[in-house]
């Protein structure tokens, strides 16, 4: 199995930091990149060097796909370590279900261990208890956890738990080199202020009940219909039953759909992949369960009715649509979640950290132009009345957001200035009265510097009126104005 040149470039930096001598590595690389295929060549690498090696996963799926490039991959057989597996102990490659394996002891050495969507590890839980126990027998193994999205939902990181971050490819590098597909996305305006909180997150049973009678299915219904009718669409709900009713809503329009959660029987859930995958399906809704792990290129749209402060679930979710396949040159984001209102474009180059994470350009976010008017609105701020089809999205800077924010920075450089040099207060008025002082149109310059004005007294503390005297001065002053 032939890896892609970033692959192979991030997989030479995990061997590095493992060679300086870190023994607990976080590696990150975005959704669709092949994780999977590359630790799999690393397990590989292990096995050659007759190294024992442990892959956790916390899902069926995972442990699935895992066996699945492990064998397909480098003919590698795995002892699987689940519940109904028959144990083969013997095997040099172990896979297993972190349920499973925190109530059982691990009877061989453990050289190498990695950690699958490492995103859910923390000191404390399942994992961080696997994690001692085979520290315990295994003081020198090398652990390596995999993840996405390197962040907790808060956006504090995992300092603590690895010691090393190694970055990979970005999604907008992979897009731009054609190993992912770019997302083309419709917003839906959706006002959320109101809903509970807990635990970082919207509370289910308060945005159950809020969103529901926001967003009934219907819209759903005729959101697919008008802009991604007949495509292979992932729908994500908020709980089981508003899954089932979107379900309902779709089958009840003639559209073929079918609902998945947690508790559906393995065999109904995989004639339900198959049937989606061989297209027979349209629209199939999950709860919980194509958040990861789940791995079907011909997806080609992604309808978002869960809202969540999740960045780790915003970015998984939309992931699963990015994947390239044949005829597909981009893949459908409907978003009736106020997902990209609260996380961004997926797109965008953030700056992952062992801390948590930022966006590389703190300056710019996303903001929403009406296309019929032209009008462009703050994430906030956009009107729920318009048509998710009239809303484009676009990079906004600080100063087009909030004008008073560049105002703020050049007082503050201003005073530092005056302070230092012992300049009057009035020499940082004039100065910043200069940034405006080009505009043409008089009563639009008068306009300007009344602002900055105001600012400026609002700031030094003087009394109401000061900023008209400002202002008149300064315009008689200058015979240019």
């Amino acid at each position: 199995m032939e890896l892609r040149p970033y692959q192979v470039e991030w997989k030479n930096n995990i061997y590095k930091a493992f060679r300086e001598g870190t023994q607990n590595v976080m590696g990150q690389l975005a959704t669709g990149s092949g994780k999977t295929v590359i630790f799999s060549s690393m397990i590989r690498d292990g096995v050659i060097n007759k190294r024992r090696c442990l892959i956790l996963a916390h899902r069926g799926e995972l442990i699935s796909q895992a066996a699945d490039k492990l064998y397909k991959g480098y003919g590698i057989i795995a002892g699987i370590i689940k519940a109904g597996y028959t144990p083969k102990p013997h095997e040099q490659v172990q896979i297993a279900s972190v349920q499973t394996l925190i109530n059982r002891k691990l009877a061989y050495p453990v050289d190498i261990c990695i950690i699958d969507e490492a995103h859910h590890m923390q000191s404390r839980n399942s994992y961080g208890k696997i994690k001692q126990h085979v520290l315990e027998g295994n003081p020198n193994c090398k652990f390596l956890g995999v993840t996405a999205t390197p962040c907790r939902t808060n956006g504090t990181g995992f300092k603590g738990v690895f010691d090393k971050l190694i970055c990979g490819a970005t999604v907008s590098e992979l897009i731009k080199d054609g190993f992912l597909v770019a997302p083309k996305y419709y917003v839906s305006p959706l006002e959320l202020k109101g809903v509970k909180i807990s635990a970082g997150d919207y509370n289910l049973k308060d945005l159950s009940e809020f969103y529901q009678r926001k967003v009934p299915p219907i819209v759903l219904v005729d959101s697919w219909r008008k802009l991604a009718d007949g495509k292979k669409t992932i729908g994500f709900a908020i709980d089981v039953q508003h899954s089932k009713d979107i379900v309902e809503c779709f089958n009840r329009h003639n559209i073929a759909a079918a609902h998945i959660d947690g508790t559906t029987p393995d065999l109904e859930r995989k004639a339900k992949i198959k049937a989606f995958t061989d297209g027979n399906i349209k629209v199939l809704y999950n709860v919980g369960v194509f958040d990861e792990g789940f791995d079907v290129p011909s997806i080609e749209a992604i309808q978002l009715a869960r809202p969540s402060k999740s960045l780790i679930k915003y970015m998984q979710m939309v992931g699963r649509a990015l994947r390239p396949s044949l005829g597909k040159p981009y893949a459908i984001v409907l978003d009736h979640s106020g997902l990209i209102a609260e996380h961004d474009k997926i797109e965008i180059d953030r700056e992952w950290t062992l801390d948590g994470v930022e966006k590389k350009f703190k300056n710019k976010v996303v903001g929403f132009r009406d296309i019929r008017s032209g009008k462009v609105y703050k994430s906030d701020k956009i009107p729920v009345n318009i048509p998710m089809e009239y809303v484009e999205l676009v990079e906004l800077t600080l100063q087009e957001i909030d004008p008073s924010a560049k105002l703020m920075r050049d007082y503050i450089v201003l005073d530092r200035i005056a302070s230092n040099k012992g300049y009057k207060p009035f020499w940082i008025w004039y100065r910043l009265a200069e940034r405006v002082k080009k505009i043409k149109d008089p009563e639009k310059l008068k306009s300007e510097l009344i602002i900055i004005a105001n600012f400026f007294c609002e700031r030094k503390g003087y009394k109401n009126g000061k900023a008209f005297y400002l202002v008149k001065e300064y315009i008689e002053k200058n015979a240019n104005l």
